[in-house]
């Protein structure tokens, strides 16, 4: 009786890791659609709405709203304005119709595509490093200065900075990669074991 109830512990534990495996990744990919679908609609209302303003009225919009949608819906994916953008252009290039209004619940517009390459042309003109890290976006810019004005002295201090934690990044990359490869083995090793010694439990509880 002890070895039955030993086996339904561990097959309950095992069938709650993978459906709460499967909700995460559902429930992620799910948000991460969802908020694409809402920045497109944004996209769409503030095109209709301020189509002649001036382009640093319309990113403030775009920024706008983009801000909120991060706030409510948090995710890993489309956290950055530049690449939800840049995602949206190429879902324009890349999908068909039918397929595209599957993704971000509209039809392609002709219109919306260009209207999102004049965005993103003014980002990459007014803050051409609003994709990288705060730090590194300074250093960036630093260099950027100091080639204009022709400021040695400052560019190579700059660039050896940037140098360093390009590095100090890359180390911590290599480490989290093996921290989380290790983690997998681990997870397995358990799932696995789990499953044996219940099924050993489960066997030597039958009669014979």
């Amino acid at each position: 009786m002890v070895e039955i109830l030993i086996f339904i512990i561990a097959l309950t534990i095992v069938l709650m890791i993978y459906f709460w495996l499967v909700y995460t990744l559902v429930f992620k990919g799910n948000r991460e659609k969802f908020k694409l679908q809402k920045f497109y609609t944004a996209i769409n209302s503030i095109y209709e709405d301020a189509m002649d303003a001036p382009l640093e009225d319309i990113y403030s919009q775009v920024s706008l709203n983009f801000k909120k949608l991060c706030e409510s819906y948090p995710t890993d994916k489309f956290a950055d304005i530049l690449e939800t953008i840049e995602t949206l252009i190429s879902l324009h290039d890349s999908e068909n119709n039918q397929r595209f209004k599957t993704i971000v619940r509209q039809q392609k517009k002709p219109e919306i595509k260009a209207f999102l390459w004049s965005v993103r042309s003014y980002i990459k003109e007014v803050d051409p490093f609003i994709s990288v890290p705060a730090k590194d976006a300074d250093l960036l810019s630093t260099i950027k200065e100091a080639l204009r004005s022709g400021n040695d002295a400052l560019g190579m201090n700059a660039l050896s900075q940037l140098s360093q934690e390009i590095e100090s990044k890359e180390k911590l990359a290599k480490r989290r990669i093996k921290e989380n490869q290790l983690a997998r083995v681990i997870s397995i090793v358990g799932i696995v074991l789990t499953i044996f010694f219940g099924l050993i439990s489960f066997i030597n509880a039958l009669p014979y």
